[in-house]
């Protein structure tokens, strides 16, 4: 049984602005002037996803992309989706825009392809802020869901017919679970589930978790990274756990600023909003003059959030 949310219509995605990369057409939000901060999704989702759950800030400009793939943004080549490819994407996509050197706050996946983004292109990048990351290779799950969708045969019926019509009814309860264990937020409430699953970004959902174990793997063999990084987990997240990301960020990142979120799931950046620019002023403020990768061992932290 549906709770009446679930037969609420959708609001119509938000709309930004349009840029081309790589010939492609890509879809953002930007607020705010100042220092830039790129702020990438996670797996499956939309750049007005992350955007909303920030607040304007002095000082500071937030830009928000469709990722390739997801949203108003075009695909890219199906060998293109691995953190590597998210990497260079991200770079020339700074690039477009007339960026020059950020700082990276991403969600989730997307913290794959800001860490790639560091290691690749160190003299773009001034930190990160990484949320609730999912960056070390792991095991692939079954996710039959998914796989079906994919699958030649079925998966154009499950995309294209099966998912449109079920959506509408599953949004409270998908929104509850990427939100669990804490509550829908109301930045969240009219979110456009059936734009964020439309089917091509099925297939780039797919198709990253796919390149994802080979693509980090081979980008951080012998890598450490020695910029600031701020990284915030939430204690019952289930999606990325602390205990299985936290041990391998450690070694491959030297500077590293490590809070827990207690009572706090997978989207943290909703349940506690104001960490997203708390963690971001602390990586302006800690600088970044040399940037980049080597191989000491700079001492790390690891802290409750709010210490």
């Amino acid at each position: 049984m549906t709770g009446a949310h679930d037969q609420a219509p959708e609001s119509q995605p938000l709309i930004g602005q349009m840029v081309e990369v790589w010939g492609r057409l890509v879809h953002y939000h930007r607020v705010g002037t100042g220092h830039p901060v790129l702020l990438l999704h996670g797996n499956g989702s939309l750049g007005e996803e992350i955007w909303r759950s920030v607040a304007p800030e002095r000082g500071i400009s937030w830009i928000a992309p469709d990722r390739p793939g997801y949203g108003f943004s075009a695909a890219l080549p199906p060998d293109r989706y691995g953190p590597t490819g998210g990497a260079d994407w991200a770079a020339a996509f700074a690039s477009a825009l007339g960026i020059g050197r950020m700082v990276v706050a991403a969600h989730s996946l997307g913290c794959a392809s800001a860490l790639c983004l560091a290691a690749r292109h160190r003299d773009r990048v001034e930190g990160l802020v990484l949320l609730s990351p999912f960056c070390r290779p792991t095991p692939h799950r079954w996710m039959l869901g998914l796989r079906a969708a994919v699958m030649p045969g079925i998966g154009p019926l499950i995309r294209h017919l099966i998912l449109p019509l079920a959506l509408p009814m599953f949004r409270t309860r998908i929104l509850q679970a990427m939100n669990a264990p804490n509550k829908v937020p109301a930045t969240l409430l009219d979110f456009p589930v059936s734009h964020a699953a439309q089917p091509q970004a099925v297939l780039t959902t797919a198709a990253e978790l796919r390149q994802f174990n080979a693509g980090m793997r081979r980008s951080f063999a012998g890598t450490r990274l020695s910029l600031p990084v701020v990284t915030v987990f939430g204690a019952e997240d289930q999606t990325s756990d602390p205990d299985w990301h936290l041990p391998w960020l450690r070694r491959h990142v030297a500077n590293l600023d490590c809070r827990v979120l207690p009572g706090v799931g997978h989207a943290l950046h909703h349940a506690r909003p104001g960490i997203v620019a708390e963690a971001v002023r602390s990586v302006i403020e800690a600088g970044a003059p040399t940037a980049g990768v080597h191989g000491s061992d700079a001492p790390m932290r690891h802290r409750p959030a709010g210490e």
